[in-house]
């Protein structure tokens, strides 16, 4: 409606108005019988005995229970033009008005539509004109005196009443955890939107008697990658292979990342990109990325889990579901989530110590993944071992390996062992000192570890100073490391390396390696070793010239500088056989 001043007496410009009396006039407001959230039009009939050129009133009614829309002329009067407008809550101010003062016909006048709220109750709701403010005027601009004023009314019948549509919305997998921030869509006579709460909950209230359709949608909470790991890869490369097929539906299409209605490799591969972080989104067939949820109605019975998506069309469709013939409270309208690559359900919100820990006992932690120290010269290529222990036979793993790149440049990985695996698909270098390696066997059926000691070499070229030292350590952090085995599902212990830069001739023909520490024997007596630690912490060296029966010596004492630990030990000769041991100072009471 316009925003304006209404006065008739600029209307009819060309003459004063004059009071005087004439025949009877009247304005008749409608009535008219309504339910609870409709859309109620009230007609506004004139009928003079004298001829009226334009007109004004007020209508007020409860705006608490009454919204009222844009106005209309009745076709009757199509020279004439009609303007309204709100003036005070409440309170519609309606002029209707002739450019060539062409006087308006007797009957219907107007028509004014008004919503009626959804929570008023059965009632009559008063239409009333306000006397004071009727003002008729003939076509010699004179005003009519004293118009009859009959007021309307709209009477509301019980109808449906409000009824209220609720449910929850839970994660598919063995959690079944609820989902908070989910956005709910209910579209039926009007549109509601709301977001689920902490429980996973949610509830409408709405107007009965109207079939409604309800969308779920919620953008990504942190990482694509996040609950999508290598065991989500294997099962889908089982499921593939017809080796074993994945049971739940849910998971079928959970992995079907790029929305092509089948799982198949190119999805296989498309986790795999994201799990390496070559890409932060899983993209569709059509070009468009995805959000990392999608929703699925709790009702649907999927009669073939390897084709879930016979059900998932029409009012069945990913994201929504259909409720008609809504004439008393609908709860249990409940969805299930699922997170786009995480086939085996395992996504839990947030990753707490508690949460890792449980993961730990779910996969067991019997299995080391362990790199090897190496001595390494400035400028000529070093080969780091890396080697999983107690595993048996071996069918997926992934990790991620950091290193100060200062010290080392990283230059390629070396297998003979891992059946297909491609560095350049299955392995990315996210940034210098960061690499990600992302392997499982293609035919699902496992590689023996017997027969393939290390898993895989890194080759990394020298480019620090002499006497420079790296940690290369597997991160536990956004990349999960897990290794899975047969039989065995696991998140491996980890065992760091050291990489030590020395003069090339000065690198001793009987260095010895083990685990974390790595020596030096020098030809002059002297011994040095590393050793990982934790960066700041005081550690001291012990040595003993025997095994069984030890007596230990006090050798040295050091700071760990960086995650690792320098120590000498200048008593040492190349006769003497030596034991070693490094304890934190602060664990010395307890050992």
């Amino acid at each position: 409606m316009k925003s304006f001043c209404l006065h008739l007496f600029h209307l009819m410009a060309f003459s004063a108005i004059m009071t005087e009396s004439f025949a009877a006039a009247g304005l008749n407001v409608g009535e008219q019988t309504s339910s609870r959230g409709s859309i109620v039009a009230i007609d506004v009939l004139m009928q003079s005995d004298s001829n009226v050129a334009a007109l004004q009133f007020d209508l007020v009614f409860d705006n608490s229970r009454l919204s009222v829309q844009s106005p209309s002329l009745a076709p009757s009067q199509s020279t004439h033009l009609l303007d309204s407008e709100i003036i005070a809550p409440g309170r519609l101010r309606v002029a209707v008005f002739s450019p060539l003062s062409s006087p308006l016909s007797n009957g219907r006048l107007a028509t004014i539509p008004f919503k009626v709220g959804s929570n008023v109750n059965p009632g009559e709701l008063h239409l009333v004109l306000e006397a004071n403010e009727v003002i008729l005027s003939t076509p010699a601009g004179r005003s009519i005196d004293d118009p009859a004023l009959n007021n309307g009314a709209i009477l509301v019948e019980p109808g449906q009443g409000v009824v209220r549509i609720g449910g929850r919305i839970r994660y598919f997998g063995g959690s079944r955890e609820a989902l908070s921030g989910v956005r709910l869509r209910l579209i039926g006579d009007d549109i509601a939107e709301l977001t689920s709460d902490d429980a996973g909950s949610y509830e409408f209230d709405a107007l009965g008697g109207v079939d409604y359709v309800l969308n779920a949608a919620m953008l990504d909470s942190g990482a694509t990658r996040v609950g999508v790991d290598v065991l989500d890869l294997f099962q889908i490369r089982k499921h593939i292979e017809l080796i074993d097929n994945l049971e739940n539906p849910l998971g079928v299409l959970a992995g079907d990342v790029d929305r092509s209605r089948t799982l198949d490799l190119v999805d296989l591969e498309m986790i795999r990109g994201v799990i390496l972080g070559r890409q932060d989104r899983f993209i569709d067939s059509n070009g468009n990325a995805q959000a990392g949820f999608e929703f699925v109605s709790s009702d649907i019975r999927f009669s073939d889990p390897r084709d879930p998506w016979l059900q998932l069309a029409g009012a069945n469709r990913i994201g929504q579901r259909s409720i008609s013939d809504v004439t008393s409270n609908r709860f249990n309208q409940d969805f299930s989530g699922l997170r786009l690559g995480d086939v085996n359900g395992d996504w839990v919100n947030s990753k707490s110590d508690e949460d890792l820990l449980l993961i730990r006992d779910r996969l067991g932690s019997a299995v080391e993944l362990q790199v090897d120290s190496e001595f390494a010269t400035r400028n000529e290529i070093v080969r780091v071992p890396i080697s999983a222990r107690g595993l048996g036979d071996l069918v997926a793993f992934q990790f991620a390996v950091r290193w100060n790149p200062e010290v080392l440049d990283f230059d390629g990985i070396e297998t003979d062992q891992l059946l297909g695996f491609n560095a350049e698909e299955q392995s990315h270098l996210v940034e210098p000192g960061h690499l990600v390696v992302v392997w499982d066997d293609p035919e699902a059926l496992g590689v023996s570890e017997a027969a393939m000691a290390p898993l895989l070499s890194l080759r990394f070229r020298g480019v620090g100073d002499v006497g420079d030292t790296t940690l290369i350590s597997v991160e536990d952090g956004a990349v999960e490391p897990i290794i899975l085995g047969a039989s065995v599902r696991s998140r491996p212990g980890l065992v760091p390396g050291i990489v030590v830069l020395l003069e090339s001739e000065s690198i001793p023909s009987n260095r010895s390696t083990g685990r974390t520490m790595l020596f030096d024997y020098g030809i002059d007596g002297t011994t040095r070793l590393w050793a990982s630690g934790i960066d700041g912490e005081r550690y001291m060296l012990e040595a003993a010239n025997r095994v069984d029966e030890p007596i230990w010596e006090l050798i040295d004492e050091q700071t760990a500088d960086g995650s690792i630990i320098s120590f000498t030990d200048s008593n040492n000769s190349e006769l003497q056989q030596r034991y070693y041991r490094i304890i934190r100072i602060a664990e010395e009471g307890s050992r």
